[in-house]
């Protein structure tokens, strides 16, 4: 074929098309009169399925929506079906031609194509949302792709209007409108990783969690090695109400119901045995340390305070974080601020949740009510105390052929911080 400066070959083997070559010629001219001579130059090469070309294009063609080919518009010529969604037929097809869409106005529109068949992608929303949320397209449940932050992205293109529900791990569901915003709320849960969370019956993947060491561990791994204390988990979690209640069970196997309505929840403890056993009281007494601490304080610890001073350091390691509070304190000029008062008495001593961690560390929480008698106003005060106190059993001195072990506070903090 050849109509002025082009041409097109077909190309055989074995008799069977399998490809046709675009030429485009340049400087035309004849020679002796008879014979015409070009510049000839291969412009486009275009597999071909055996039979030739790619045969019919179907097009679906809304309202208000233009298709042009290769820059030339529709026309009623191709037109097939005129129903709701009119459908064109561009038919003997050589190769596949440059598709556009566009609005009345001139906006260009997305498409896709599928086989010989393409559709104008009228409607295209794309969300968004934690990995937690469902969406759904009609009846059909969408997959979406995963971004590198976690997120899921769906990437909706709709020839008509789509009907978008998006649900939650609550039982809770929102249609889609992208002229209003997706009322979601997030809440935030921190928990060990050896905790399970769940949303009624569903188990909420700790894929989904960010994962953070304890603060616990790091600071206890300066006395024992490989101790085992299970990292946390922070999970965000969507919901389309202002509350979500969710089930945590413990590293017990107790399962505990929690209605969020709060933007946090944080739990970092495990949960222990309300008795301490006998073989760890005959070596230490955790509620004597609670005890001592809070006389410490107010300074009826020892006659003097250099005397209490030198009692409640021996819970501690020299020059540790806690042996260097207790120095301050008593070098502090707080600490003679201090009512005087009679000799303070202790109720409510409690030691709950104890947990092993293997050989030579455990947590127990102390708590107790001290109660101190003003001795100028009569008055009588209480002070509590509420502590979770890891204790490992650790020789300062590793390298005098003695064992020398003995169990100290590796660390403190208000049991009311975690909960």
């Amino acid at each position: 074929m050849q109509e002025g400066l082009e041409k097109v070959y077909t190309l055989l083997a074995n008799d069977k098309k399998f490809a046709k070559v675009y030429l485009s010629g340049s400087n035309s001219r004849s020679k002796l009169f008879f014979f015409s001579m070009a510049d000839w130059t291969a412009t486009d090469i275009c597999a071909m399925p055996i039979g030739g070309g790619i045969g019919d294009m179907k097009i679906y063609l809304p309202q208000s929506i233009h298709c042009s080919l290769n820059g030339i518009k529709l026309s009623q010529n191709n037109l097939a079906e005129n129903g709701d969604i009119p459908v064109y037929i561009v038919k003997n097809l050589t190769k596949t031609p440059t598709i556009k869409f566009e609005r009345d106005n001139g906006a260009p529109v997305s498409h896709t194509v599928s086989g010989t068949t393409v559709t104008p992608a009228v409607y295209n929303y794309s969300l968004s949302l934690s990995p937690d949320i469902t969406v759904k397209l009609g009846e059909d449940k969408l997959e979406g792709v995963k971004e590198e932050n976690g997120s899921i992205t769906y990437q909706i293109l709709s020839m008509t209007e789509p009907s978008i529900t998006i649900s939650d791990l609550f039982g809770n569901s929102h249609v889609y409108n992208p002229n209003t915003d997706i009322p979601l709320k997030r809440f935030t849960l921190q928990i060990p990783e050896n905790f399970v969370l769940k949303a009624g019956d569903i188990e909420i993947s700790k894929d989904n969690a960010e994962k953070g060491e304890n603060p616990d561990k790091k600071e206890l791994a300066k006395y024992v090695d490989g101790i085992e204390i299970p990292d946390l988990l922070t999970y965000k979690i969507f919901s389309l109400s202002d509350k979500a209640e969710v089930s945590i069970t413990d590293n017990l196997g107790k399962t505990s119901n929690y209605l969020l309505s709060e933007t946090n929840l944080v739990i970092t403890g495990q949960s222990g045995s309300d008795e301490v056993p006998g073989e760890i009281l005959a070596e230490i007494d955790p509620m004597v340390f609670a005890e001592s601490w809070s006389k410490f304080l107010t300074n009826d610890l020892g006659a003097t305070k250099r005397n209490g001073f030198n009692i409640i350091s021996n819970y501690f390691l020299k020059d540790s974080t806690y042996y260097k509070e207790a120095y301050g304190w008593i070098t502090n000029i707080d600490s003679t601020f201090t009512s005087a008062h009679r000799a303070p008495t202790f109720s409510d001593k409690k030691l709950t949740d104890f947990i092993s961690y293997g050989d030579g560390c455990f947590s127990v929480r102390a708590s107790l009510v001290k109660s101190m008698y003003l001795i100028r106003t009569g008055e009588t005060v209480y002070d509590p105390l509420d502590l979770i106190l890891y204790f490992v059993k650790y020789d300062s001195t590793p390298d005098n052929n003695k064992d020398d072990a003995k169990w100290i506070v590796a660390v403190k903090h208000d049991a009311q911080q975690g909960e």
